[in-house]
């Protein structure tokens, strides 16, 4: 990805993987606001978007680990108690 520092190069895609890497606070840095608006409104963003995005990788899990015990106890009916997440 190449480094963008002028507003020009704010389009779709530069901007969904800046909104993702400021939710999921993997920061890579090749993009940034400029304008001290700009950062206010990310502080903003980040503000609400990282718990937001914690809730939803939380569901996720719940759902994959459901799955994992879904089958772990189709498999070994007998064996219930080795592999619960209550």
């Amino acid at each position: 990805m190449q480094i963008h520092t002028n507003s020009k190069a704010w389009t779709y895609v530069p901007s969904v993987h800046y909104s993702m890497t400021v939710v999921s606070t993997i920061g890579y840095g090749a993009l940034a606001p400029q304008t001290p608006l700009g950062r206010g409104l990310t502080i903003v963003y980040a503000f609400f978007g990282i718990p937001l995005f914690s809730c939803l990788i939380e569901y996720v899990n719940q759902g994959f680990l459901g799955g994992i015990t879904y089958m772990w106890n189709r498999a070994f009916p007998a064996r219930k108690d080795w592999f619960t997440f209550e």
